[in-house]
């Protein structure tokens, strides 16, 4: 009987956004001591499943990310690239730059540095066993929809059947390089997948894996990295 072929992992951290909601590049904030940019790849490379990590910054930005961190990460080999002008065209700058060995694919999103170990990990399994596989938790809040002309209510969605996507985001290579060839102007590589009719399983996310956005999220991560926020 042949032996299983065991998943080569590689790892994409989108770096390349504008941060025009933050104000200022928010991936250079400081979060416990270190740029934010630098805990996205520490929480990443601490499950040590990862051959290697892209982390896929803008043209204008590279200089200022790879200055934030210096000479203080080594546990990875971590490549830098320049991504595109979408979030899609950064993905598939990143999947490229991967070793051709690479058969599996996470793309997590720079600004999510507190993604606890146990969710990177149950995604990365999931996609073993399946193919792909993202994190979602429930929404907390009723979601309503607009009326047509934007200004009222024009009903609720039910909560049961939604989900709020996080990342990281995994599929085999070959699952995500051809769903995103097919829909390029996907900006969530699950949706992709979904649309080229590949099965997506769902994982529990984490509360604590809030993506930072407006400077308000820095707070709430920042008081999050300073308490007991790995256990949640």
């Amino acid at each position: 009987m042949t032996a299983a072929v065991q998943p080569v992992w590689g790892a994409v951290i989108v770096a390349a956004g504008s941060s025009s909601r933050f104000g200022r590049d928010k991936l250079l904030e400081d979060l416990g001591g270190a740029p934010v940019i630098l805990r996205s790849i520490e929480a990443m490379a601490a499950v040590r499943r990862f051959s290697s990590i892209v982390v896929v910054g803008s043209s204008t930005g590279l200089v200022r990310l790879t200055e934030s961190i210096g000479p203080r990460f080594h546990s990875v080999c971590v490549r830098w690239v320049e991504g595109g002008a979408t979030r899609s065209d950064s993905v598939r700058n990143g999947v490229k730059a991967l070793s051709e060995d690479v058969t599996h694919v996470a793309v997590h999103d720079g600004a999510r540095p507190l993604v606890p170990q146990r969710v990177v990990a149950a995604v990365l399994d999931a996609t073993e066993r399946n193919g792909a596989a993202i994190p979602v938790t429930a929404p907390a809040s009723t979601i309503t929809v607009r009326s047509s002309q934007g200004t009222g209510m024009a009903g609720t969605l039910d909560r049961e059947r939604l989900a709020e996507s996080q990342t990281p985001q995994a599929a085999r290579r070959d699952w995500l390089d051809a769903a995103m060839s097919r829909f390029p102007g996907e900006t969530d590589e699950s949706t992709a997948l979904f649309r080229a009719g590949y099965p997506v399983e769902f994982v529990p996310g984490a509360p604590v894996n809030i993506k930072l956005t407006v400077p308000a999220d820095l707070a709430i991560a920042r008081a999050l990295y300073a308490g007991d926020w790995a256990e949640e």
